[in-house]
């Protein structure tokens, strides 16, 4: 028989099947094929997009930040951060907002693109070490600026990777956005005040999951700061979440310490992730605090979910999800790659 699982959090129930459950290899699916379009992304045609707020180059041994013109664009760049060309979100002033049962709101905010490398075909299972830690430091970066003072209208930043058209990439050129709105996000709202549901675990449920968790059956792998967990209630297949092991409410004052751990963290997760189900669809999303709300303060952590099952009548029609591969059997084989990852960083046979 199944068992219907309930979120740490929010108010989503799973049904994990046992009797639907699958081996990795029936979830691998054939390399998406380039269609032969101009890709934006990719050097050369910088002049596709807007102008970057900044671009980081490699000059004089060493990383420079530059940012482009309206007349020039710079070259030769590794990483390249500028306005989305079509955003979700507008900056433009709206005053216009409706009331119950019709309610709506200006979608204010700012949305940009982040690519973190040159090369088209480049792949977040195969990125280095150094790769995954420019690309966090740059995300950092971001957040602080979005967060700081000059930078007003801004209430919470989401940062996400789609991965693959089935996770919502319209170019395969792999990059992440960042999007801003005004008001905090209903699931980051459940997630701050869980605690508030639950008092005798104390103010951070977050705290308490990784306590419950480290070791167990759910537990995939471990490094200095960072743990790797199959939730309890997964709701994608190998769907995995990263978190800071010591309580940390801001994303934006990762040290230098722990954003090479965090590299490292994401350098096997994801190669793991690779090794175990090939080139597949994914989204990769970071939770962390509203920073100009300091009541509302969260355990930042990134959740990973790979798409590879179809949301179909019983998921739109109840919110209950069907998971063919219940978070202990994805743990037990991601682990497996995750200790093959880690050798082949550190020259272990």
């Amino acid at each position: 028989m199944g068992e219907l699982r309930k979120d740490y959090f929010v108010d989503r129930w799973v049904i994990m099947e046992p009797g639907r459950a699958k081996r990795p290899s029936d979830f691998v699916k054939p390399k998406e094929e380039e269609d032969g379009s101009i890709c934006y992304f990719c050097p050369g045609n910088e002049h596709l997009t807007p102008p970057s707020i900044y671009s980081i180059i490699f000059e004089n041994n060493l990383l420079i930040k530059k940012q482009d013109s309206e007349e020039e664009r710079v070259k030769n760049w590794i990483t390249r951060v500028f306005p989305n060309k079509f955003p979700i979100v507008s900056t433009e002033p709206g005053s216009e907002h409706t009331n119950y049962p019709t309610e709506s709101e200006p979608a204010y905010g700012y949305h940009y693109i982040v690519v973190p490398t040159p090369n088209h075909k480049d792949e977040f299972f195969t990125f280095s070490k150094d790769q995954w830690l420019s690309f966090m430091n740059i995300l950092v970066d971001m957040t602080q600026y979005l967060y700081g003072n000059k930078v007003k209208g801004v209430g919470y930043v989401s940062i996400f990777i789609n991965n693959g058209k089935e996770a919502g990439a319209s170019i395969r050129h792999p990059h992440a956005q960042i999007v801003t709105t005004q008001n905090i996000p209903p699931t980051i709202t459940s997630e701050i005040s869980a605690f508030e549901r639950h008092p005798s675990f104390g103010r951070c449920l977050h705290c308490n999951i990784i306590k419950s968790e480290t070791g167990g059956p759910r537990n995939i792998y471990n490094s200095k700061h960072f743990i790797s967990i199959a939730p309890w209630a997964s709701f994608t297949p190998f769907e995995f979440w990263i978190y800071p092991i010591k309580h940390e409410t801001k994303f934006s004052e990762l040290s230098a310490e722990k954003a090479e751990d965090l590299a490292l963290m994401l350098k096997i997760m994801m190669g793991a992730l690779g090794t175990t189900l090939g080139s597949i669809p994914f989204n990769m999303v970071f939770h962390i605090s509203p920073e100009k709300r300091t009541t509302k303060q969260l355990h930042w952590h990134i959740e990973v979910y790979p798409r590879l099952t179809t949301y179909a009548g019983l998921e739109l029609g109840s919110g209950i999800y069907v998971n063919p591969v219940p978070p202990e059997q994805a743990c037990n084989i991601l682990a497996v790659s995750a200790r093959k990852e880690h050798a082949k960083i550190y020259g272990i046979e």
